[in-house]
């Protein structure tokens, strides 16, 4: 559980659950130009995945999520690295997205596997570098 200046948030599986807040905050996250189809195929193929976590991001004191990260978790990668994840999109409200929330969803996640090598895909590989180099930077010893 993090604490983010005054305010506790936490990350939450729910990839069967919460079905409408997942596709709400998943949309911020599709080209202009899908159509409602292709992003249900998308969603679907996620939640058929097993490699695949969807989290929700809520306020400790509140029922309200304001946050989503699909994840794609692979285990026994190669010898040296027993477990990659893959973060494959990443949303917040507009409302909060000035807050640093994101990198505070990936500082949860590393917290939920601190063994993992954790990247981007190709859509989100410069925002994860970016907060992979924040975590580092905030972690040295």
């Amino acid at each position: 559980l993090q604490n983010y200046g005054k305010r506790h948030y936490m990350l939450i599986r729910s990839k069967n659950k919460n079905e409408k807040i997942v596709w709400g905050l998943l949309s911020y996250t599709f080209d202009d130009s899908m159509t409602s189809a292709e992003q249900h195929e998308v969603i679907e193929s996620i939640k058929e995945n097993p490699n695949y976590e969807i989290f929700l991001y809520k306020g400790e004191d509140s029922d309200n999520y304001i946050g989503v990260l699909v994840v794609e978790i692979n285990k026994n990668v190669s010898e040296e690295i027993e477990m990659a994840i893959s973060i494959h999109r990443a949303a917040l409200l507009p409302s909060y997205r000035t807050e640093g929330l994101g990198y505070q969803m990936y500082v949860e996640l590393r917290d939920l596997y601190p063994e993992a090598s954790i990247q981007g895909s190709i859509l989100m590989s410069e925002i994860v570098k970016n907060w992979s180099i924040r975590y580092r930077e905030e972690n040295q010893e």
